[in-house]
């Protein structure tokens, strides 16, 4: 088996670039990577996703560049129903967002809503699928709610912890 340390010239981990199959810690887990997405923001900007696991749990991380610097997001899917609790009224095509949420005991603040393409790199890679989310950050920008809408009445929900690109460590490619 080959493996070869994914690190960028500076020595930082290379998270713009994991492979299917890859391993890195965060906290006290190990996580590997299982799928691989890519987005398109338009007006040539990018984003990198990993569908991850720890053997335990399914997470996500999103990977994308902000002012040259890494912005990086550890996400859980939220399941929509338990999410909707929180709202006045479900999810539908169509509705406005609101400026604020509060869900789990924290209050959100609406940040921007984006239109964007995404792809399964993993599957088909040359299929893009179009999609518009909007995102939520708390007061300390720290934890995000994103709500992306995919099809007429198919809305994912997904809750985050901003987390540096440090943080990502012992990356091994396989």
């Amino acid at each position: 088996m080959n493996r070869k340390s994914s690190e960028g010239t500076s020595g930082r981990p290379d998270i713009y670039s994991l492979d299917k199959g890859c391993t890195f810690k965060y906290g006290y887990s190990t996580w590997t990577v299982l799928e691989n997405y890519e987005y398109d923001w338009g007006e040539g900007a990018f984003s990198k996703e990993y569908k991850v696991s720890d053997g335990q749990a399914m997470r996500y991380l999103a990977v994308e560049e902000e002012e040259g610097e890494p912005e990086v997001v550890f996400y859980e899917e939220i399941p929509r129903e338990e999410f909707e609790k929180s709202l006045p009224k479900p999810l539908h095509d169509g509705q406005e967002m609101p400026k604020s949420l509060f869900f789990n005991g924290r209050g959100y603040f609406f940040d921007e809503e984006s239109l964007g393409y995404f792809c399964d790199l993993s599957q088909q890679p040359e299929n893009w699928e179009e999609f518009i989310a909007w995102d939520f950050y708390d007061k300390t920008e720290k934890y995000v709610l994103s709500i992306e809408q995919w099809d007429e009445d198919e809305f994912e929900v997904f809750y985050g912890e901003v987390v540096e690109a440090y943080e990502i460590r012992d990356i091994i490619q396989i």
